[in-house]
């Protein structure tokens, strides 16, 4: 469970959210949770930084200036925010 800070309906929900709108964290931090880094891609204007959290595989997007993590490392990813969109039968909920 992760706090949405929004109503959302009672039932499974799913959550999207774009790598450009995903960034680093604390640990700790409200809407954080922690991931493995998989992969790290120097794509010429960011870095995307593939990682791992249970079964789900996140992109982040990070600008050049970002400190970028190692494969293997482990981060806190900034999941909820203004930008997250929450699903429920494919229809947009919040």
């Amino acid at each position: 469970e992760v706090p949405a800070g929004r109503t959302l309906p009672v039932g499974p929900i799913t959550l999207g959210i774009r790598p450009e709108y995903l960034s680093l964290s604390t640990e700790g931090c409200a809407g954080s949770l922690a991931a493995q880094v998989l992969r790290v891609q120097d794509i010429g204007t960011c870095q995307m930084v593939t990682c791992q959290m249970d079964v789900y595989i996140l992109k982040v997007r990070l600008s050049p200036a970002s400190a970028v993590p190692q494969p293997g490392d482990t981060v806190h990813l900034q999941v909820l925010g203004e930008h997250t969109c929450f699903y429920q039968n494919e229809v947009l909920v919040s």
